[in-house]
């Protein structure tokens, strides 16, 4: 979360002016927001500035995340686990709604509570206070609580990212002092007292390193003497002064460097970290600065992208707060020769010599001008999906009260985020970033064993920089002008009907568009849109599928207008707007968001794309080596999931057989552009659909500009889909014995038509299978982490339905976990589910509904798949309709088709012999 923050904005201002903002005088600091968005809905985190690197006593490491779990299980304000089953009957979805995470420097606790009056914000300050200052460690419930965390730590131990996220937090730390931490192991953890946790949990738990948030749909004066009342007593008055967040950890004094090996299948990798000052987010400097970093950031990127070199530049935070930018890019070293890539060491010194060279010459005027023009773009963007609602403003809150992030005010955020970027010159710039250069550097490879004979040591690396001398380098920018789409292909359209369906104005174009166009009046000018038809990969025979699995790589990075995506997408950033494409199994189509003032930029794109030059305009991706071959190299999990299982499940239809090596020997030269050709046939077949805060009569004529001259290709072929063909079943297993658990997963596929009613049939089930199986695996058995369900129906002809159930169990427990699971779908298909259950399930279900059509992204989209599917356009909340009708015997209905024992394919990676 830190880094996405810093990432894209680091966005400063003062506080709102109805936020609470305090410290009570025991210590505790709280912040309370006002947010409109979702109605009703409230936000809590609870922020521990305390974590791993504290805890000091060897036996205890792993001790901080225990008792973060201890938090849900069993506190004096609810015992016992009775904390989960009661939020559920509130509408809540642990691990959604309901959640914690322990990092090396801090712990948080996040709560989403459907109502912000006083009983619902009463419920969440009680929760939070019992956290706090009131765990318990009963040994009974204790001892249960550590299965579930040794089993989370051998599903761990299987991550290859997760372990490479390690290495790299502790190349942050080398030279602090607090190198030396872990999240313990399945052992340790088992071997911790319940006293010496105790006195853990006692001595980091401290009002003065807590914060309590809360934003949300409420009444902030309200709210900060309910927390007045709640937090005040839980510990003695401190006298003298209180605590202070983490203190600033030693800066390095030399190259930090890791160097280690990982899973095949993995790409190489580099990170090359620089370190900025601490920023000061108290003073105005301090945040003015921490704008002029970001735009750094955005600039140093479209800089390399223009050497062709494609670097993943965000940042990274160390435990102190101190900021990282770090450039991460793809190692090939024993491939280099056969790639034209470059060894290790040139890659590593060719960036050094660009930055160097950003260093040397500034930016000109009209280059810095047009660079601000698209980081503002950049912002607008990160309004249009997050900034002002509930979640995205206590998440901000709980990174300022750890000093990471200024107070941050999104009404007033643009202004003030104009107004710094403006004052920011060329010469600033190069200055941040030579004062970055002369720090030592954070370094980190990471290299697959088969391809390297020998790991470079430090010394090694030390010996790369010093013979290094910048040579002589291009200029820090070409032609960075402006950018812009060019003019419309033919003569605008006209608008030939227009019809009305509650709030939808739904518009027929000349060449059988059509627009269905929903305002929103929020006050933020944001629009969101979807434009797209029905018949995606689907719609190909086996001839064409080749190519079909390949064409969203080729459409989303094809040049229009002549226009490489580089400079496309500094277009769309210029104008606050995004576009991304989709090609799914029965839709293609594009989506995306921004200001009314940029739609002019989407309808151009949407238009050229349209009207594109296949002797001019090439498509983009790998063509035919995206495909498996034979001896692509797949990890263990990827051959389980997207070959084993699908061959099992669908002997007869190629279309859900994605990952067969067959595609590669199929594919056919030239039909990658029928493909594209096809998908664009037909514009009478697309719907544009717009939702958000615009003047539908300043949109009328844009239409007719862009959307209503789409040609139609002479050689279309009609859009047709064939039903999905019955799933076979049956059951595999792929044998890893370098895991330290097992992951089962069970697929339900069948064939049932789209409709509100079975919609919300497989919404239901989804919950209450969660929950059955959470308290059956988890809670009682303590042999699996975090079961999940999830499931599909496609609105289309192909009537393609899945429920999939997955989960980590312990290799010892994999025979009881079967059973076990087994016993719960048989309950579900021959038992009605009980009024309790099926209420409980029905609140989740009907919150989780009500904050999709908060969200006009979602509404656009809702509104788009009811039109396809033949529902009135205006009924986007068919489906949440139905979910207050299914009844225990529809359920039960629901139940025996979408768990059809003649649709289960059961999948096993295990490190046991094969089955």
């Amino acid at each position: 979360m830190r880094i996405l923050f810093w990432m894209l904005v680091c966005c400063a201002g003062l506080a709102q002016a109805v936020d609470r903002i305090g410290v009570l005088d025991n210590g505790l600091k709280y912040a309370i927001r006002h947010t409109d968005q979702p109605a009703g809905e409230v936000e809590f985190r609870l922020v521990v500035n305390a974590g791993e690197i504290d805890v000091a006593d060897a036996g205890l490491e792993g001790g901080m995340h225990l008792i973060e779990h201890m938090a849900f299980r069993d506190t004096d304000a609810y015992p016992s686990g009775t904390l989960v089953p009661y939020l559920r009957t509130q509408g809540f979805r642990f691990g959604e709604h309901l959640n914690g995470w322990t990092s090396p420097s801090a712990t948080q606790y996040q709560l989403a509570f459907p109502h912000g009056d006083a009983a619902g914000v009463g419920v969440g300050l009680r929760v939070l206070a019992g956290i706090a200052a009131g765990i318990r460690f009963d040994p009974a419930t204790l001892d249960a609580e550590r299965k579930i965390v040794a089993e989370e730590l051998r599903s761990r131990q299987n991550n290859p990212w997760l372990r490479f996220w390690v290495q790299e937090r502790a190349l942050y730390q080398q030279g602090t002092g607090v190198e030396s931490w872990s999240y313990g192991t399945p052992d340790s953890v088992a071997a911790m007292p319940a006293d010496a946790l105790r006195a853990l949990y006692r001595r980091l738990y401290t009002p003065g390193r807590m914060a309590v948030v809360v934003a949300g749909d409420i009444d902030p004066g309200r709210v900060e003497s309910q927390l007045r009342t709640q937090f005040a007593g839980l510990w003695p008055k401190i006298d003298g002064k209180q605590e202070q967040l983490r203190a600033p950890m030693p800066a390095s004094t030399s190259l930090a460097y890791t160097v280690t090996l990982v899973d095949d299948g993995m790409n190489d990798w580099a990170n090359l970290g620089l370190s900025f000052p601490r920023p000061d987010f108290s003073s105005a400097e301090g945040v003015r600065l921490s704008y002029t970093a970001s735009l750094l950031k955005y600039a140093l990127k479209q800089r390399l992208a223009q050497r062709g070199v494609d670097y993943q530049i965000d940042w990274r935070w160390r435990d102190d707060g101190q900021p990282i930018l770090n450039f991460g890019y793809r190692l090939m070293p024993e491939f280099g020769k056969h790639y034209d890539r470059l060894d290790s060491r040139q890659q590593l010194l060719n960036l050094e010599g660009q930055l160097a060279a950003f260093v040397a010459q500034p930016l000109d005027d009209r280059t810095l001008a047009q660079l601000k023009r698209e980081y503002i773009g950049t912002v607008v963007q990160w309004h249009a999906n997050d900034r002002g609602r509930a979640k995205a403003e206590a998440d901000l809150l709980a990174l300022a009260a750890l000093g990471q992030h200024p107070w941050s005010d999104s009404r007033t955020e643009m202004p003030e985020l104009r107004k710094a970027v403006d004052s920011v010159d060329a010469k600033a710039l190069s200055a941040m970033l030579a004062d970055a250069l002369a720090r030592p550097r954070y370094l980190q490879f990471a290299y697959q064993s088969k391809y390297i004979k020998q790991l470079p040591d430090r010394d090694t690396v030390l010996g790369w920089y010093k013979d290094f001398k910048p040579g002589p380098q291009p200029a820090a920018f070409g032609d960075y002008a402006a950018l812009a789409f060019p003019g419309p292909k033919a003569e605008p359209g006209k608008i030939v009907s227009v019809q009305r369906s509650g709030e939808i104005e739904a518009l027929t174009l000349s060449n059988g568009v059509k627009v269905l166009l929903r305002p929103m009046l929020r006050g933020d000018g944001l629009v969101y849109f979807r434009f797209g038809a029905m018949g995606g990969q689907f719609q190909f025979g086996e001839s064409q599928y080749a190519a079909a699995l390949v064409a969203p790589s080729a459409i989303a990075g094809m040049t229009v207008a002549l226009l490489p995506q580089s400079e496309i997408a500094r277009i769309r950033l210029a104008d606050g707007v995004s576009l991304a494409t989709s090609v799914e199994q029965e839709w293609f189509g594009f989506y995306g968001s921004g200001l009314q003032s940029g739609l002019p930029t989407v309808l151009a794109e949407l238009h050229h794309r349209f009207n594109r030059d296949p002797r001019k305009d090439r498509l983009g991706g790998w063509g035919r080596d995206e495909l498996i071959k034979q001896d692509t190299p797949l990890n263990s999990m990827a051959k389980l999931l997207y070959q084993d299982m699908r061959n099992a499940a669908f002997p007869d239809d190629y279309r859900l057989q994605f990952a067969n090596p067959r595609w590669y020997d199929d594919y056919q030269n030239g039909s990658l552009e029928q493909v594209v050709r096809q998908l664009y046939a037909d514009p009478s077949r697309f719907t544009f659909g717009l939702v958000g805060d615009f003047d539908p009569d300043a949109i009328k004529p844009l239409l007719e500009k862009w959307l209503a001259n789409l040609p139609r290709r002479d050689d279309v072929v009609p859009t047709t889909i064939a039903q999905v063909k019955a799933a076979a079943g049956g059951d595999v297993q792929e044998t890893d014995t370098t895991r330290r658990n097992s992951y089962v997963r069970v697929e339900f596929n069948t064939r049932q038509s789209w409709s509100p009613a079975v919609i919300a049939q497989g919404w239901l089930l989804k919950t209450v299978l969660e929950e059955r199986l959470r308290l059956k695996l988890r809670d009682e058995g303590g042999i699996s982490y975090l079961p999940t369900v999830a499931y599909q129906l496609l609105p289309g002809s192909a009537q393609f339905a899945q429920l999939v159930v997955g989960f980590d169990v312990d290799p010892r427990q994999e025979g009881k976990a079967m059973d076990d699971v087994r016993s719960v779908f048989a309950s579900l298909r021959e038992t009605p589910v009980g009024t309790r259950d099926l209420e409980t399930a029905r609140r989740i279900v009907l919150r989780e509904a009500r904050a999709e059509l908060d969200l006009p992204a979602m509404l656009c989209w809702r509104m788009l798949t009811n039109d396809a599917a033949g529902l009135p356009m205006s009924d986007v909340d068919a489906v949440y309709k139905a979910v207050d009708t299914v009844d225990a015997a529809a359920l039960q209905d629901g139940a025996r088709r979408w768990l059809s024992e003649s649709g289960m394919t059961i999948g096993r990676l295990s490190p046991n012999p094969q089955i």
